[in-house]
């Protein structure tokens, strides 16, 4: 099930012009302490001016969102 969510999140990735980089990171990307209930966390890098951060909608094309949690964190576009 990670795996499928992890090959729709990288799929999305290279759709999204913008985008130039989708980093794992936490206990997936250091391979310890995972459970059936570890979360995906995911750093996108991207150019221009788009707020991936400010609003959740887009997150619907990867898939459905069961817990939000918003990070309060500026970025130079704002």
């Amino acid at each position: 099930m990670r795996n499928k969510l992890l090959e729709r999140i990288v799929a999305w990735g290279e759709e999204q012009a913008q985008v130039r980089a989708l980093v794992l990171e936490g206990s997936l990307a250091k391979q310890q302490g995972i459970d059936e209930l570890s979360d995906v966390d995911i750093n996108v890098w991207y150019e221009g001016e788009i707020s991936f951060g400010k609003t959740i909608p887009w997150l619907a094309d990867i898939g459905d969102v069961l817990i939000e949690n918003r990070l309060q964190m500026e970025t130079p576009a704002g």
